[in-house]
């Protein structure tokens, strides 16, 4: 197994996390961040499940954004195998649902979109892509249920869902039909990657903010707590305990204020500010 693209945050999760450590923000951008944290979780857990049971000759691909005919669709991951592709949607749902008539249900009622309705979108999309530049692959497609605590009732064996008692099983069969990759393969992924679109400008997605009402100090990395202990190569956040070195700490804080403030001149002074005086002293 060959990991060809990465996982990583948008610039959206990144820029409300690091608003988070700093501000307040309202209930709406916190729920935000919450929904798009849990999902990073469910991902999270499936690529280690990618890791532990798929042991063929595959490329992976994580996150892809991608754009047919106007139409812009993402692909959470996507397994490259000789002839065949196995395209992911992964939701982190947790708690008891119910597939009425097609129709997602919570356990209070509340509808929400049942997610093969957005998987079959993008295996359209997908296909037509694969059409027009010629490749000639099978794609199949499944939604992947990576909570534990998930239950859907009424399911049938003709939804393309992937429950966490299947894993083992789905990615055993994939090792089962193992043939050696081809260099049409590898060429399909670099196309793929190639074809990676930017995301929307992720200022115009984050809350207004200025910088008079963020709290100044170096900050956790793993917490966004402001109460750290210095030494001279390293850091230990009083409230979590996480250790790091300074170095790290450091390059981590200034990264926030390029990103917050990419129009901002970096002066010692300002970072002085932003960080603290303390820095200064190291």
């Amino acid at each position: 197994m060959i990991i060809t693209k990465q996982r990583q945050d948008s610039k959206l999760c990144k820029g409300l996390k690091f608003l988070d450590k700093r501000t307040r923000l309202n209930e709406e951008y916190r729920k935000q961040l919450m929904n798009m944290e849990k999902g990073i979780r469910g991902e999270e857990l499936f690529d280690s499940l990618i890791k532990k049971y798929l042991l063929s000759d595959v490329l992976v691909l994580h996150d892809l954004l991608l754009v047919h005919s106007g139409s812009t669709f993402q692909i959470d991951t996507l397994i490259v195998s000789s002839s065949t592709l196995y395209l992911y949607e992964v939701k982190n749902y947790q708690g008891n649902y119910t597939n009425a008539s097609g129709q997602f249900l919570t356990g209070s009622g509340k509808e929400i979109n049942n997610p093969s309705t957005q998987l079959k979108r993008t295996e359209t999309l997908l296909r037509k892509l694969l059409q027009d530049k010629e490749f000639d692959f099978d794609v199949k497609g499944y939604v992947v249920f990576t909570h534990p605590n998930f239950y859907l009732y009424n399911a049938t064996e003709e939804d393309p869902f992937i429950f966490p008692p299947q894993f083992e099983h789905h990615f055993r069969s994939i090792n089962n039909q193992y043939k050696t990759l081809k260099t049409d393969d590898y060429y399909l992924s670099d196309t793929l990657i190639q074809l990676q679109r930017e995301e929307a400008p992720y200022q115009k997605q984050l809350p207004d903010y200025v910088y008079s009402h963020f709290k100044k100090g170096l900050n956790c990395t793993k917490c966004g707590g402001l109460t750290l202990i210095l030494t001279q190569r390293s850091v230990t956040c009083h409230e979590c305990k996480h250790k790091e070195e300074l170095e790290s700490t450091v390059l981590s804080n200034v990264e926030q204020f390029i990103f917050l403030f990419p129009n901002q001149r970096l002066t010692s002074n300002r970072l002085s500010d932003w960080m603290g005086e303390t820095i200064g002293r190291h």
